[in-house]
């Protein structure tokens, strides 16, 4: 796609230079090529046509149609056999406002007929479609240049293009594309928010380094010499991270980890809202408008919600440059077909559908670096039924798992595969026992009171704790309560907590830090008490292979495997291996039975 880019902008310049037709006509063939090159990489292809036939509302100058539209006629060539379903495409010279254009009779008619139109000057785009209700909304814009003398600059030497702006500019030509296309496929959602998702991070990575340069110099401080607000309040939420979780995210690839996951929580908090507003048992038309804004209030977990607070309140996205890319990423979710994307939507299996997709498509390199990768079910079915097992048949412990008193820890419980396998396998043995309609309600309390997860990754957590939730009100007819401002009963929460599983283990390590956002400090008290006081009885789990290097870790850390280092009657290991993060996850395990609870089952799987 950079060649694509760069050829459309070398053939603007050239057909400038000749001398030759300058106005938008002259131009048609380069906008052509660049949409019919990137519309040859979707499924299905998107052909860029001219000269539309039978219009009834003028002519465009484009439509964008789906391969299955169009046929082939020895006679006419290729041609179109209903109205384009991508829209259409109305271009004027790059001299010409796009306001001006975009407020033309020409496009209004164009959108009574086709309810889409791309509107560009070639330098300016701007999609023009419409809100969940059927009215006139402007969707996306995108400019590649602020002015006209900037832009054919820019066109003589597309080398110039900086790297964010071209990454922006192929992902808002990718979704243009898939504009107006009904949603029903979980994968194909995740891509287009992925898409967006990479935008969002481009722009706070851009905006961040131009406020850094700007606090560099000292005329453009503020009074006493601090950074601007911008600065001040992404430094909060990373050091806020930082000190909750026992990393730093020190170098430049630790930085990259940092925006990825605040960029995630982000999409992944406005997913989550969509899916609980979609699934209220009221019609579309009476749920109201789901918009950013509401997310923080639907969101059923104290740490994203406050993490989306601190970025989404009032006066914060201006200066990070995103506000309109979350209301972009609320349009594609209207666009989704309820039925039909929840009949693939398996409570239970959120990631295989959604969270792996757009994990992949988001940031692949991250993702392969941090291990994170979807354990099959059929393993985790296993794992869980090996250690009601052993429960049951080695410590004597009747009801396995639906024990009351066995506390269970996933150390690294990621998107929550092996919390919601063993919820599934308490629930079963209820209801072998006859326990009825009251098996739900003991599952649902199980959740809360003695299934503990750990996660130092917030976005995975967003997407553990929704499959939770969703599964108890929808599996086990057991829905936690969420306090809707008018009830006196306290929210209830599954024990998935934002902690690093390796850090706060001793007693001397109990005095949590003082953080800006209280909700965190919640969860680091919650979490510090399971590690130092509850009697855990099972520690399960698939921990991470690899450490991102851009992530230090502390060295109480550091100094889990100490102990496995100082051997009398062998040889001392040697090389990398006590230093794999799995090893210190099993040190930790190991600590927690064998030297605390003093018995109990771990099973953890290594590579």
């Amino acid at each position: 796609m950079t060649d694509a880019i760069d050829d459309y902008l070398l053939a603007l310049h050239r057909t400038r230079a000749s001398g030759g037709s300058v106005r938008e006509r002259g131009h048609y063939g380069a906008l052509q090529n660049l949409l019919n090159n990137l519309g040859a990489t979707l499924k299905p292809k998107v052909h860029c046509i001219s000269e539309l036939a039978n219009a009834g509302a003028g002519s465009p100058d484009f439509g964008l149609f789906t391969a299955p539209q169009l046929v082939f006629d020895t006679n006419e060539g290729v041609r179109a056999i209903r109205p384009p379903d991508r829209g259409v495409v109305e271009a004027k010279s790059p001299d010409t406002a796009i306001e001006r254009v975009e407020a033309s009779e020409q496009v209004t008619q164009y959108w009574e007929r086709y309810r889409l139109v791309l509107v560009t000057n070639f330098r300016s785009f701007l999609v023009v479609g419409e809100d969940e209700v059927g009215r006139r909304k402007t969707r996306e814009r995108f400019d590649l240049a602020p002015d006209e003398s900037s832009f054919w600059s820019l066109a003589a030497a597309p080398s110039r293009l900086p790297a964010d702006i071209r990454l922006r500019f192929r992902e808002f030509l990718h979704r243009l594309l898939l504009q107006n296309a009904t949603l029903t496929q979980p994968r194909d959602v995740a891509l287009i928010l992925a898409s967006l998702a990479r935008d969002c991070r481009a722009r706070l990575e851009a905006a961040a380094a131009e406020d850094k340069a700007r606090s560099r110099q000292p005329n453009l401080l503020e009074p006493g010499g601090r950074a601007s607000p911008l600065i001040d309040r992404l430094d909060d939420v990373r050091e806020t991270l930082e000190s909750a979780l026992g990393i730093r995210f020190d170098t430049e690839r630790g930085m990259h980890f940092f925006w990825s996951t605040l960029v995630q929580t982000l999409f992944y908090g406005i997913f989550s809202g969509w899916v609980i507003w979609a699934r209220q048992p009221v019609p579309r038309d009476k749920r109201g408008t789901f918009s950013p804004l509401r997310v923080a209030w639907m969101l059923r977990l104290r740490v994203i919600r406050a993490l989306f607070e601190q970025v989404y309140r009032p006066g914060a996205l201006e200066g990070l440059g995103i506000g309109d890319v979350l209301d972009w990423a609320c349009d594609v979710l209207h666009r989704v077909d309820d039925t039909a994307f929840f009949s693939r939507f398996r409570e239970d299996h959120a990631v295989q559908y959604f969270y792996e997709p757009f994990l992949e498509a988001y940031d692949p390199d991250l993702r392969r670096e941090l291990g994170v990768w979807y354990t099959p079910p059929e393993v985790v079915d296993y794992m869980v039924a090996r250690v009601d097992w052993a429960l049951r048949s080695q410590l004597g412990i009747e009801r396995g798992l639906a024990d009351p008193r066995v506390h269970v820890l996933d150390p690294c419980c990621g998107t929550g595969s092996f919390f919601l396998a063993i919820l599934d396998r308490i629930h079963k043995t209820l209801l072998a026992e006859g326990e009825g309609d009251l098996a739900g309600s003991m599952v649902k309390r199980a959740a809360i009171e003695r299934i503990h997860g750990f996660e130092i990754m917030p976005a995975p957590l967003v997407v553990a704790h929704l499959q939770v939730a969703l599964a108890l009100e929808h599996l086990y007819r057991a829905p936690l309560n969420v306090s809707d401002g008018h009830s006196n009963r306290p929210d209830e929460f599954p024990s998935i907590l934002l902690t690093n599983a390796l850090t706060g283990l001793d007693e001397r390590s109990g005095i949590s830090p003082r953080l800006p956002l209280p909700e965190l400090e919640d969860d680091g008290y919650f979490a510090g008490r399971v590690k130092r006081e509850e009697q855990i009885w099972v520690v399960i789990g698939n921990p991470p292979y690899n450490g991102f290097a851009g992530v230090d870790v502390t060295p109480e850390e550091k100094s889990l495997t100490d102990p496995w280092r100082q051997v009398r009657a062998v040889r001392p290991p040697e090389g990398r291996g006590l230093n794999d993060p799995y090893a210190r996850f099993w040190r930790m395990a190991e600590r927690r039975i064998a030297e605390r609870t003093g018995f109990g089952v771990v099973c953890l799987i290594t590579n």
